[in-house]
């Protein structure tokens, strides 16, 4: 995966944005008084990439990039291409606190242009924790990483593939390749469920495969966007969990539709341009209704603006240029001719409202243009140059809007967002503060099918302090504590509480939201920005609406109690006792294939097998029990009859009476008995 010349087009586009701004305009203000640059530490530099959706947290906190070892290498010298003993990094920024966290440093014998290769692929989730992959090197083993910037905790996750391009916001499914390629336009991806530890069947999809317009990323309900190999205009949604393909030129009767397929990151709506009339439509995949807009509804002028929405450049697409948030908010750049001019803009396709309008360039001689992102990112994190006459950009730098940055904040701290509930249901939650106060008081909530198991009071301020007791129950707590005598006010980053929480074994969303008063040491309150997060809960077994019913033929001598029916799907049981008449149901189960089994000493029942759409139900009707596994080895064999036929003719209250070979429970050990073990002789009990 060495040769991105084919890329570089979209970079060369922007410089060319760049170049044609000529700083003859009076500074303009806006948008980029609020811009500051990343912090960089000395001895480093940092790689700028544009291609692609980049790496933004969904909330928009987080951004990731690379820094390579050295002094900085402008656009445009050989030094780029110059291959050598190279030390590069992945860097965590985190916006809300204005740091830059480090992953491990990885040596290779490389180009700085080729470290695009590691730029463009990855993830990063809303607890700052980012998925790369990286190959062998002088001081790191080839394969797929995740690195949490709170814990600094770097640990190769996934050891069978090569690369990961992308993975969804909910850190469900990822986008990944077996082997390294030169170039990734033609090739058919593997679709990877971290849940399940599975990948998905692609087989449905032969024929299809990845091009720079598919922007190589996937969605939360594992959609993403491929192309028909050798066509053009063929980019068409592919959803390998209810394996269908849709071809939006076809769907939407408009034409020429589909360079350039965007997807919000929910999945649920897509965002394409009609080729021909040059306007963008912004759709539902529930019923591919849709609504278009044209270029001016967008502030575009299609023949003076440069690169409106790569309007001009179908081997790209909008993937390359424009980035989407989940609320279906689109953020672009349009070189204004007429205007000598970059303008930045956001637009509601939802609503059809242009949002915000500003000039990025020229700007103090500089020129800005945004990190393509989506989620909450978009909008927040720009690059900038010094753009002097007609020469090359300079000083490239990637750029933030810190006034979006509240003072003071809380910070819920997590070390996931997706919970395995079936197998580690119990998971940390620490509460941090941040920003100089002197004192906190904070209240805290659970939403969703969880509860707190232990609380404690985490390192926040100095030995001396004073707090108020946790009070803490089910889903709620509060707490204070505040600096004493001559103490300073606390800064940074401080650890208020440490908890645990236990979820329940469902499928279903906990959202953890806190807020807190602050004051400093004359007591003055000061404001302190609130925090949410949204957890995923996954047992593997619920999220959906499928049921299964069934009634279970209670033998004489059985009661419901004895009786255990369990449901199993990859491994993991559900199981329900049978109310008094035997009747038992599981609901709110996903699609699948399940397999049903029954429980009960003594007696067997063969696997019953059922595959679910996640929306019907399914009868089972009634189910016999069957009797004869004396020795409840799980089948009725020669050993059960043995042990029958040495008790044969023997009744309760005799010393050789055994209740558990009496298989009517008619008090007799005879023929009717030796019949009922007859008529089960070979069952076996299922094991799923």
């Amino acid at each position: 995966m060495n040769n991105y010349k084919q890329h570089l087009t979209f970079l060369g586009a922007i410089i060319a944005l760049l170049l044609t701004l000529l700083p003859f305009n009076p500074v303009y203000a806006g948008l980029t008084d609020e811009l500051t640059p990343l912090p960089v530490q000395a001895g480093w530099s940092p790689y700028i990439w544009v291609f692609r959706q980049m790496h933004a947290s969904p909330d928009g906190r987080y951004l990731a990039y690379i820094e390579y070892a050295g002094k900085p290498v402008d656009i445009g010298s050989p030094e780029l291409s110059e291959v050598k003993d190279l030390t590069y990094r992945h860097v965590v920024f985190d916006s809300k606190n204005g740091v830059a966290y480090h992953a491990p440093e990885i040596t290779l014998n490389t180009s700085i242009h080729a470290l695009t290769e590691f730029m463009i692929s990855g993830s990063l989730n809303n607890a700052g924790e980012l998925i790369y992959f990286t190959t062998s090197g002088a001081s790191q083993t080839a394969g797929i990483y995740r690195f949490s910037s709170a814990s600094s905790v770097n640990q190769r996750i996934l050891d069978d593939y090569a690369v990961v391009l992308s993975v969804s916001d909910n850190g469900r499914y990822a986008l990944l390749l077996r082997n390294r390629v030169d170039n990734l336009s033609g090739v058919t991806p593997v679709v990877y469920d971290f849940q399940q530890s599975q990948e998905l069947d692609m087989s449905f999809a032969a024929g299809y495969s990845l091009d720079a317009s598919s922007s190589w990323n996937i969605s939360d309900n594992s959609a993403f966007v491929m192309n028909i190999e050798g066509e053009t205009y063929s980019e068409a949604i592919i959803d390998p969990v209810n394996q269908t393909i849709v071809n939006l030129s076809d769907a939407l009767g408009l034409g020429n539709v589909g360079s350039g397929i965007l997807l919000t990151p929910d999945g649920t709506h897509f965002i394409t341009r009609v080729w021909d009339e040059k306007t963008v439509v912004y759709g539902s995949r529930a019923d591919n209704s849709f609504v278009t807009y044209t270029m001016a509804q967008l502030g575009i002028d299609p023949v003076d603006d440069g690169y409106p929405l790569d309007i001009s450049n179908p081997g790209y697409g909008m993937a390359a240029s424009t980035g989407v948030s989940g609320n279906a908010v689109i953020s672009y750049a349009v070189a204004n001719n007429a205007m000598q001019a970059i303008l930045y803009r956001e637009f509601n396709l939802a609503t059809g409202q242009l949002l915000q309008q500003d000039i990025i360039s020229p700007v103090n001689g500089h020129g800005y243009t945004p990190v393509v992102t989506t989620g909450s990112g978009v909008g927040k994190f720009f690059i900038g140059g010094v753009v002097v006459d007609d020469g090359m950009p300079t000083s490239l730098k990637y750029y933030y809007r810190k006034s979006d940055i509240p003072e003071r904040a809380l910070h819920i701290d997590t070390p996931t967002l997706s919970v395995d509930t079936y197998h580690s249901p119990q998971f940390t939650l620490d509460i941090k503060t941040l920003g100089k106060h002197y004192a906190v008081d904070t209240d805290c909530s659970l939403n969703g099918p969880a509860a707190w198991t232990s609380v404690a009071y985490g390192n926040w301020g100095s030995e001396n302090r004073l707090q108020l007791p946790l009070h803490w129950q089910d889903q709620n707590l509060s707490g204070a504590l505040s600096q004493t005598g001559s103490d300073t006010g606390v800064v940074g980053e401080q650890v208020l509480v440490n908890s645990v929480v236990l979820a329940d074994m469902t499928t279903d969303t906990l959202t953890v939201s806190c807020s807190a008063e602050m004051s400093d040491a004359d007591g003055n309150l000061l404001s302190v920005a609130p925090d949410t997060v949204t957890i995923t809960l996954d047992d593997g077994i619920h999220g959906g609406h499928s049921a299964v019913n069934g009634q279970v033929v209670l033998p004489d001598g059985v009661n419901a109690e004895d009786v255990m029916v369990n449901i199993t799907i990859n491994g993991r049981t559900l199981s329900v006792i049978p109310d008094a008449n035997g009747k038992f149901g599981f609901s709110g189960l996903r699609a699948g294939d399940f397999i049903v089994d029954f429980q009960t000493e003594g007696f067997v029942q063969s696997c019953m097998n059922t595959t679910l759409d996640g929306t019907g139900s399914y009868d089972l009707g009634r189910i016999e029990l069957l009797p004869g596994d004396i020795n409840h080895d799980g089948t009725i064999n020669i050993a059960d009859f043995t042990f029958l036929s040495g008790r044969y003719g023997s009744q309760q209250g005799e010393d050789n009476y055994v209740v558990a070979a009496d298989l009517n429970k008619d008090t007799l050990i005879n023929v009717q008995d030796l019949a009922i073990l007859a008529s089960h002789f070979g069952s076996q009990q299922c094991n799923p």
